[in-house]
């Protein structure tokens, strides 16, 4: 070989290793050929995960892969995501992928019919969950064994369907003169104590009440009567609320837009489980009052018939009111239902962003799920005859349930796997309803 020509192929294998050099640069960014338009593209990868996993993928109605996986290589541009598992609701998402960057779909998919199963057989009424979300009371008017009275269901708890006596615990006992079931029931802030207030000869009209206050751990065979003490008690209840809504406070001063939004919001703000989210509310109706929170070094004020009429709704100052009265008034702030007026919102605190849901009776906070970076989280959803369970983002709606129940009487398990639910399928006279769990994995 002559002098040229080896100098000609050290510069050829020269460029030729140079530009192998250059396009694996730009495969590592990203870049790829384009066979159509005869482009070099910029791409993204898409990593996608379900719970559960192996269901199929499909991109713009094209099968890609199944879960869980990532695709590379995507220009980038918007796509319709789908997801599909035999026996799961399909879940759906429009997302765009972004030059040179990972995006991630972490889906929750939910069974299509998922199954029914009683918790209770001897009737129940009064049910009320703590709040902590873990715990279940419940009264029970006829029962054989002198099982009538007042139950607490444990549902950190997980042999629940074992029949363990430690799951469901008798904490009052029903006597000749004293029927639980027939109380109102009011959760201590920590969960560990309910108060039982009995109206004396069962007249609405009498002045005459006891306040038990009942231990939640244990059958309390002689109750404490605190009725001449129970300001007391809620005071300090109440200082408890106050304090962690000051604690709130301060988050959200560190956020002026969902201060903002939390201030004017048409309903006291209800918290997600882990607190980076929260429901709010604007209204159509000029005569709907906001749910003003004030900082902690400012008057303390609960305000509560949000929805009513500037003339019915209630703004109870907790430093004139009974400390019972205002108690008692934040606890149903927290569970009343929305009116038709209100435009129900999320607020993230991670992306400092608003979404909007589609109106429903009720919404409450479905269990952070276990990844704790998950941006999109879930709300259970109630309509008339149906329940459902949709992301905070609006998206995904999936309809768990259709049929009869009580709207008031939805939760789920702590563990995030099942639904509770207050209903009768049996409508014969005198019969109490049952609480029932809806299986979601």
């Amino acid at each position: 070989m002559d002098r040229k020509s080896s100098i000609i192929l050290s510069v050829s294998s020269i460029l030729i290793l140079g530009l192998g050099t250059l396009i694996g640069i730009m495969l590592v960014k990203g870049y790829t050929f384009n066979t159509t338009t005869k482009k070099i593209e910029s791409t993204g990868v898409l990593i996608v995960n379900s719970v559960p996993s192996g269901a199929q993928i499909f991109i713009d109605d094209h099968y890609q892969n199944v879960t869980n996986t990532s695709i590379p290589f995507l220009p980038t541009r918007d796509y319709k995501i789908r997801l599909t598992k035999e026996g799961y609701t399909p879940w759906e998402k429009d997302m765009t992928i972004d030059s040179q960057l990972t995006s991630e779909i972490e889906a929750i998919m939910w069974p299509a019919i998922p199954s029914v199963n009683p918790i209770t057989n001897t009737g129940v009424v009064n049910v009320k969950i703590s709040p902590d979300k873990q715990k279940v009371v419940y009264g029970v008017k006829f029962s054989e064994r002198d099982k009538a009275g007042l139950w607490v269901m444990d549902m950190a708890k997980k042999t629940v369907f074992s029949g363990t006596s430690t799951d469901f615990a008798q904490i009052a006992r029903n006597t000749g003169s004293i029927d639980y079931s027939k109380a109102e029931l009011t959760w201590s802030p920590d969960s560990k104590q309910i108060v039982a207030t009995l109206q004396e000869n069962e007249n609405p009209d009498s002045k005459f009440t006891r306040n038990y206050l009942l231990d939640t751990t244990r059958l309390n065979s002689n109750p404490n009567d605190i009725t001449l003490t129970k300001e007391g008690t809620y005071k300090g209840w109440m200082d408890e609320i106050d304090q962690k809504n000051n604690i709130r406070n301060l988050k959200l001063a560190l956020d002026p837009e969902g201060l903002k939004l939390a201030s004017d919001s048409a309903i006291p703000v209800r918290w997600s489980w882990d607190e980076t989210m929260f429901l709010y509310a604007t209204s159509n109706s000029p005569s709907t009052q906001s749910a003003t929170i004030k900082p902690s070094n400012q008057p303390k004020v609960i305000k509560v018939n949000t929805t009513k009429s500037a003339s019915e709704s209630a703004q109870i100052d907790v430093e004139s009111a009974t400390s019972s009265a205002s108690y008692k008034k934040y606890v149903d702030s927290q569970t009343s239902t929305f009116s038709a007026d209100l435009n129900i919102k999320v607020y993230d605190l991670k992306k400092k962003k608003s979404f909007d849901l589609p109106f429903a009776k009720y919404f409450s906070w479905y269990p952070a799920e276990e990844k704790a970076d998950r941006e999109i989280q879930h709300l259970i959803m109630i309509e008339n005859g149906s329940i459902s369970i949709i992301e905070t983002d609006g998206k995904n709606k999936s309809t768990i349930y259709g049929g009869p129940f009580e709207d008031s009487i939805v939760f789920p398990w702590p563990d995030g796997g099942r639904l509770v639910f207050l209903t009768n399928f049996n409508n014969n006279a005198g019969s109490e309803p049952n609480l029932y769990t809806i299986n979601l994995r």
